[in-house]
Order: C-alpha cells, then sequence, then structure tokens
C-alpha cells in the first residue's frame, strides 16, 4: 500500500497532528486542576528516564529538520511555549539545563516571527541556576548581548555615573548594584560578598533577567515564575526593570504562577484573569485587578490585613479564593529562623466570610487550609456563616474552623448547629480536613456529619444539589458513608491540599534546589536550533533541493558536516523518518 508523504499532507492536517505534541494546543494549560475532589497525584517522571516533556518537544525539533514546510509548522508549534522542567518533568538526571534560558532569549531576539508566537513562558528554578553566585553581572551582560540590548542605553537614566560607588562598599539598592555593569567594564568588587550579599544580588539578577526576557514576549498570555535559592528574596521584577525597556504594558497576560513579589508585574497586566501566589508574604499596594476571577494563595503566612489589602484590589467578581497556611517550620526558614506566630493575626474563616463578602453573588469554590497553625485556628465568630453566597458550589475547610480545635461543645448549642448552619444551600460539594483533629472534636465532626445525613433524609430539598463529602475519620467509616448512599452523597474519606494536586506551582515545596545535576544529554536543544532568516538566503534556499536545504540548516544550527557527532545526526534522522513512517501509517490506516 502506499502512502502519501507526510508533507503533502493539507496544512490544517499537519498542524492537527504537530500539535498533538503541543501541551498549548492542547490547551494543558487551561485544564481545571483544582475541581473537587481533589486528589493526590503519583509521580509521572522517573529520575533515571529521559524527561517526558522533552520527548514530545523533540518530536518537534525533528520534524523542523525534514523539510522546509514541515520546518515552518513545527517551529509555529515548538514556540506556543518555553516550559523546560513543566510539571515533575525536571526530575530527571537525563536533562541538562545551563545555557537554555539565554540560548532561547537569543533565538527570541534573532527570530522576532517565533517570539511574537511564544503563548506560554514557565521560568523553573533550575534555569535560574545560570545566574553565577559570584558573578551575577555576568550572566546580564550575556543576557543583554544575546538580545542585542545596549544596557548603557536603557539604564543610563536611571542610573547615572554619579551613583557608581566605592569598590569596597556593598550595593544595597538595584541601582548601585547595576551600575558598574554599564561604568566599569570587567568590574571586580573589593568588598567581602557574604551569604546575604550574594543572596540580594542574586535577586536583582534575576528580576533583571526576567524583565529582558519578558521584554521580548508580545504575546504572552500564562507565566510563571518561582522562589529558589538564586531568587529567595520578596523582590518582584521591578517596574523600573520594564520602563527601561519601554514596556508600558503586558495586555495578553491572562494568568499569572507567581513566587516573587508580584505588584509591579499586576500593574501591567490589566487583564488578569488568573492569579496564583506561591510565597509567605506579599507586600506592596496592589493596583486594581478588575478581570481577575481566581485568586490562590499557597505557601502562605499572611494576616489578616495583608489578604485584605490583596482582596480590596479584586473589583470585579471572584470566582476561586484559596488559601493554604506555610507550616510553622517552613515559615521560621522563609523568614531566617524567625516565625510570624504572634507577630500578626493571622487570616482565619471569619475573616474570609467578612473579607468575601463583596463577591457574595459570584464565589462557587472556597479552599481555606489552616491545618499549619494548629490549635491557634479559630472556630468562626458565632453568627457568620456562608449561607448568602448564593452560587457557592466547593467548599473546603478544617474542622477546627466548625468546631473549634478541642472540640469543646458550647452551652446551649446543639451539637450539629455549627456544621448545617454554616453551608450555603447551593453547596455541591464539601471537604473537611482533619489533621491532627482529636477525639473530642471527630465526635462533633461525627454527629454533625450524622445530623447532616439525617436532615437530609428529612427534607431532601435542602441542600438539593450536594453531591459528595470529603472528609478522613480513619478506617471505620463505612456506616456513615452507608448513611449518605441513602440520600444520594457520595462520602469520600480522604483530603488533600492544593500542594498534592498539583505541587510543581510550588516551586519551593519540591525543593528543587536539591536536584542532582546531570552530566551529559544527547538532546538537541530546540531554542538552539534556528537562525534568523535573511532575506537573500531565503532566496537562495527557494532555489535549493529540500537535501541541501537540510544540510544548510544543519550546518548552521547543529552541527556541519565534519562534526564528530554526524553519526548521531544520521542516527537522530533516522529516528525522525521512523516518526514519519509511523504518523502516516496512523492516518493512513482505516
Amino acid at each position: 500500500m502506499d502512502y502519501a508523504c507526510l508533507g503533502n499532507l493539507p496544512t490544517d492536517i499537519l498542524v492537527l497532528i504537530l500539535g498533538l505534541f503541543c501541551l498549548h494546543c492542547q490547551d494543558e494549560y487551561n485544564k481545571p486542576w483544582d475541581t473537587p475532589p481533589l486528589r493526590h497525584r503519583s509521580p509521572r517522571q522517573k529520575p533515571d528516564e529521559k524527561s517526558w516533556y522533552s520527548v514530545d518537544r523533540q518530536a518537534l525539533v525533528s520534524l523542523s529538520l525534514t523539510s522546509r514546510r514541515l520546518r515552518d509548522i513545527a517551529q509555529s508549534i515548538l514556540y506556543h511555549e518555553f516550559t523546560l522542567g513543566y510539571d515533575d518533568s525536571w526530575r530527571t538526571n537525563l536533562y541538562t539545563w545551563d545555557g537554555r534560558l539565554i540560548s532561547f532569549m537569543r533565538t527570541l531576539a534573532q527570530r522576532r516571527d517565533l517570539a511574537c508566537l511564544v503563548k506560554v513562558v514557565y521560568v523553573h528554578p533550575r534555569l535560574l541556576w545560570a545566574i553565577n553566585s559570584n558573578r551575577p553581572l555576568d550572566v546580564l551582560g550575556e543576557a543583554a548581548e544575546a538580545l542585542g540590548i545596549d544596557l548603557v542605553e536603557i539604564w543610563e537614566p536611571d542610573i547615572p555615573r554619579d551613583m557608581l560607588m566605592n569598590r569596597s562598599i556593598r550595593p544595597t539598592t538595584r541601582e548601585l548594584f547595576l551600575a558598574p555593569l554599564l561604568y566599569v567594564p570587567g568590574y571586580v568588587p573589593w568588598y567581602s560578598r557574604d551569604v546575604r550579599t550574594r543572596r540580594r544580588e542574586s535577586n536583582w539578577a534575576a528580576a533583571e533577567l526576567m524583565a529582558m526576557l519578558i521584554a521580548q514576549l508580545p504575546s504572552l498570555e500564562y507565566l510563571g515564575l518561582q522562589l529558589c535559592s538564586r531568587w529567595a528574596g520578596g523582590d518582584g521584577v521591578s517596574f523600573l526593570s520594564f520602563e527601561s525597556l519601554n514596556i508600558s504594558s503586558l495586555p495578553f497576560i491572562r494568568r499569572l504562577d507567581i513566587g516573587p513579589c508580584p505588584v509591579d508585574l499586576l500593574r501591567l497586566s490589566p487583564g488578569l484573569e488568573t492569579l496564583n501566589l506561591h510565597s509567605p508574604d506579599f507586600l506592596g499596594n496592589y493596583p486594581p485587578l478588575p478581570k481577575l476571577k481566581i485568586l490562590r494563595m499557597t505557601d502562605c503566612w499572611l494576616g489578616k490585613t495583608q489578604v485584605e489589602c490583596i482582596l480590596e484590589a479584586c473589583t470585579g467578581g471572584l470566582e476561586t479564593f484559596a488559601y493554604e497556611r506555610l507550616s510553622l517550620t517552613q515559615s521560621r526558614s522563609s523568614m531566617g529562623g524567625a516565625s510570624h506566630r504572634g507577630m500578626v493575626k493571622q487570616f482565619q474563616l471569619s475573616d474570609a466570610v467578612s473579607l468575601l463578602s463583596r463577591h457574595q453573588s459570584t464565589l462557587k469554590s472556597l479552599h481555606l487550609d489552616l491545618s499549619a497553625e494548629g490549635s491557634s485556628v479559630c472556630k468562626i465568630e458565632h453568627g457568620l456563616h456562608l449561607r448568602d453566597f448564593t452560587l457557592l458550589e466547593h467548599l473546603s475547610i478544617g474542622f477546627a474552623m466548625i468546631y473549634g480545635f478541642y472540640g469543646r461543645q458550647e452551652e446551649g448549642v446543639l451539637d450539629s448547629e455549627p456544621l448545617i448552619e454554616l453551608l450555603p444551600a447551593s453547596l455541591v460539594s464539601l471537604s473537611i480536613q482533619t489533621q491532627q483533629m482529636g477525639e473530642a472534636a471527630r465526635e462533633n465532626l461525627e454527629k454533625g456529619l450524622v445530623s447532616l445525613a439525617a436532615l437530609k433524609e428529612r427534607q431532601p430539598d435542602q441542600f438539593p444539589n450536594l453531591g459528595w463529602i470529603q472528609c478522613d475519620l480513619g478506617s471505620e467509616t463505612g456506616w456513615l458513608s452507608s448513611m449518605f448512599e441513602g440520600v444520594n452523597v457520595q462520602f469520600k474519606s480522604s483530603s488533600w491540599t492544593l500542594n498534592k494536586a498539583k505541587p510543581y506551582l510550588n516551586g519551593t515545596g519540591w525543593t528543587v534546589d536539591r536536584i542532582i545535576p546531570s552530566t551529559s544529554s544527547d538532546d538537541f536543544s530546540e531554542d538552539e536550533l534556528f537562525v534568523p532568516p535573511r532575506q537573500q538566503e531565503e532566496v537562495e534556499r527557494e532555489k535549493m533541493s529540500d537535501a541541501a536545504m537540510f544540510q544548510m540548516e544543519t550546518n548552521e544550527a547543529v552541527m556541519s558536516e565534519s562534526d564528530p557527532g554526524k553519526q548521531m545526526r544520521d542516527a537522530f534522522m533516522a529516528w525522525n523518518r521512523g516518526i514519519e513512517e509511523g504518523l502516516m501509517d496512523i492516518f493512513n490506516r482505516p
């Protein structure tokens, strides 16, 4: 049976086929992942195997080397995203990170057509290890050279020459840190670079590097930036950095997953719809966020006033609000050994009810996990409830917010009232966290759940949409499950945090700085394959055969014929032909 050549298929069919290798084309980044019930995800990546994410990327790279037509289509899909290490794929030991980010930035500068295609960027912490802690200024110089940026031209208005300090004095501001890069080539500081100084300089360098990257991406919709040892401070990307690069707005950004302080980025993102914050502290004056629908805050240790500042900026109608408390041990680490406990009044359920009151007619999901606070979690204040949240469908809270941490019964109040009186009639799912729950609280919670099931049996019109309850009460809960089955409600015996449902969102929670570095890799880097088009060369290419064109592209972007890696390239192309034959077999199969 004769098969048509893959390159002869209609363009729309090729786009569909190659789109299977692109998470953006599969709408992976917009798929809901926190819809209850939350489930713990088992690791997908094995350390001794190649990155599952890079396998699909390599398929697009190889196809781009087969012909001119496939190159154009594959490149247009390949550059939808730059998310190396996405999800748990970074856990492989068979991957190299050095130079990836700078190489990608170089391609953006040389191929503006590809830069305009980038929709998704997730900067994994490992990429920021390119910032040499001993010479952070060198990385900025290398990035500027790759992008063709004249640092003196863009920074001189903000960093005058008279700001150049004595080399023996440590820099205390961004401007003092950057000044030597402009005015003293080959600058070597004379001051002692202690741990604090190195961390501060790495923070500044990371922020400037990210500003340079973002400035090259006019169509960016989703940006993920996480904290790590190379960006451990709360300082985010400065508005001054964007202003120096003539960036006054990021109009297409719809989603931010961010660890560093996001305030200046938010000022440039008027169309933001989803904001995921992952850090103990977020200080600053937040700009209005009229289109924000989803706000998730994990690994936080915030007081009511801090959360209030953020929620006041949500001037539209929030549909999802999630807040997860950072553990006491982690909070001490993030604060340099000090704890927040006793310093500020921590955010509680009562605060959430009052602060979210303006969103009563829009809020559909509320997830509040304060279990890391232990016995300091407060029971909801008397008279407060969620019944006025008329669209609230999914609720996840801790047992202590309902009954108090020790489960003490209040005089004159029935055991069932705290739970039943709290819930809105629109509820579809209920998840109750039970970490550190004592016997008294367990008994009260069991009685409350029994009363809820009995109410549903007596009055089916009460909580008419309630479909399931998620609560871990131990192994002997079959009788409770049977009670809820009788009123058409599923009872699940486990509950999970957002970090367990999608842990890669939190760069620090996975201790990414402890990854074993890769020593070698035979992968080609997709961000190193392509060179800027030149009009004369394009005219000449039209006269070339596909074979000759491939020879030229390979010489420019990968390796020359005289390179000792020719055998590897030949094997690579043989593998590519296998992909083409396999795709054609699938496509033509009856």
